[in-house]
């Protein structure tokens, strides 16, 4: 038997290939490690946004939101009361009010004493890091008086979510 006549692989054609399997597998596996993290990211700001928008205009179901309740209500600013990080909307057609009132201790915002969705669909925690109710009054006639509500809520990874929204009171004189 001739062993130069025999065929197979050499240790160093076996070292080289390795080698050049190593070099192309790290660089995809960067790739697809860092896509996964930013997908976790960008989901995690995906969910606190839509609290923080649930807050503001409702979830459709349940409550209409600071915003629906303005609308519903077509109460005059004086009749709104905010203290800085809760809001007190008359009702019309009830004898209730809307509140909306943060829970420090928990890190939600409370509609009428129930929690706000406080959990994403992945089941992390979403935590209302702040909420700011501010009051403009007109300048002139031609104005109008104004709610700003900002909410701020974090998810997981996502950092620091802040949503913001106005309402416009219609401009009735008194």
């Amino acid at each position: 038997m001739n062993i130069k006549s025999e065929k197979g692989v050499t240790l160093t054609e076996v070292i080289g290939a390795v080698t050049i399997l190593l070099m192309l597998m790290v660089p995809l596996t960067f790739i697809f490690t860092t896509t996964y993290s930013k997908c976790v990211v960008e989901a995690d700001k995906a969910a606190a946004q839509q609290v923080a928008r649930e807050v503001l205009y409702g979830d459709g179901i349940n409550f209409n939101g600071i915003i629906g309740d303005l609308e519903k209500s077509n109460s005059p600013i004086s009749e709104v009361v905010t203290n800085g990080c809760s809001i007190s909307i008359p009702s019309n057609t009830e004898s209730r009010d809307y509140l909306y009132e943060p829970d420090a201790n928990v890190g939600v915002i409370k509609y009428n004493g129930k929690r706000i969705n406080d959990k994403s669909s992945s089941g992390k925690e979403i935590n209302v890091t702040d909420f700011t109710v501010q009051l403009i009054y007109k300048k002139d006639l031609n104005d109008n008086d104004q709610l700003r509500v900002q909410v701020r809520v974090s998810c997981g990874r996502s950092g620091i979510v802040e949503v913001e929204s106005g309402y416009r009171f219609p401009n009735i004189e008194k």
